[in-house]
């Protein structure tokens, strides 16, 4: 009763504190919000002179960047006069409607892959479901993929990239995020960023980070799990990919 309490006061002192100069960086889970995140931390830590002082880990990276509904959120920023950046999972809110969304998007069968694996791997999550039932599922799946792109489709300063996108073209992609936020792009540094970002280096953060975050995960789980495209084919089955198609459909038009 106490955590529960203790998360709701979290959740409403980070909606009270939004401004309109925050920036928020919103995805369903497993759809690349991490990454930009990390690649973010690593160009401000960069840009602001700060890289020799801060250990590289996951409790620094959220330390630094903070979450909404997370106690990370009581952390002051520290890469004034850059904007506050927030991440969240949540669905789009009236709350932040004066403020700039990034939304990072991915194919939804490989978010429900990732997924899947993560909330199996994670302490935190408690279910017994197999991979169909799991896409099926009003809370993790595929719907619940679509309910939440639909919030923030009409917000009003919104860019919106995909993670194939930055997989592709990562130093252009990343880019345009920092020029959206405003940022000063300095190449040098974001190449920097983007290497210190890589899937090797992001497994070395988990591994450098300290028992307590590790915890949450089982053994050998890495957050970083493959990070792959069309990894999906090895896991619908035809009913699934039939499921998908209707889902789909029914959101087409969004």
């Amino acid at each position: 009763m106490v955590l529960l309490l203790r998360k709701i006061f979290d959740y409403l002192y980070s909606y009270a504190g939004i401004s309109s100069d925050d920036i928020i960086l919103a995805s369903f889970p497993k759809a690349g919000n991490t990454w930009v995140k990390f690649f973010l931390f690593n160009y401000l830590i960069e840009y602001y002179n700060l890289k020799n002082s801060v250990e590289i880990n996951f409790d620094t990276l959220d330390k630094y960047m903070p979450e909404l509904g997370n106690k990370t959120i009581y952390e002051s920023w520290r890469f004034k006069p850059t904007k506050r950046i927030l991440k969240t999972h949540n669905r789009n809110s009236f709350l932040l409607r004066n403020v700039k969304v990034i939304y990072i998007d991915r194919e939804p069968r490989d978010i429900m892959v990732s997924y899947y694996h993560y909330t199996k791997n994670n302490r935190n999550f408690s279910h017994n479901l197999d991979f169909s039932s799991f896409i099926h599922s009003k809370k993790y799946g595929i719907e619940a993929y679509y309910k939440h792109r639909r919030s923030y489709l009409s917000h009003s300063n919104i860019v919106i990239l995909s993670y194939e996108e930055l997989k592709q073209n990562p130093q252009k992609q990343f880019e345009k995020i920092l020029k959206f936020i405003g940022i000063e792009i300095k190449e040098d540094i974001v190449k920097s960023a983007l290497n210190q970002s890589s899937f090797n280096n992001t497994k070395l953060a988990q591994k450098n980070s300290s028992e307590g975050y590790n915890y949450q995960f089982a053994r050998g789980f890495s957050f970083a799990r493959k990070g792959q495209k069309e990894q999906w084919t090895d896991y619908f089955s035809k009913e699934d990919i039939n499921y998908y198609l209707s889902i789909k459909s029914k959101y087409r038009n969004e």
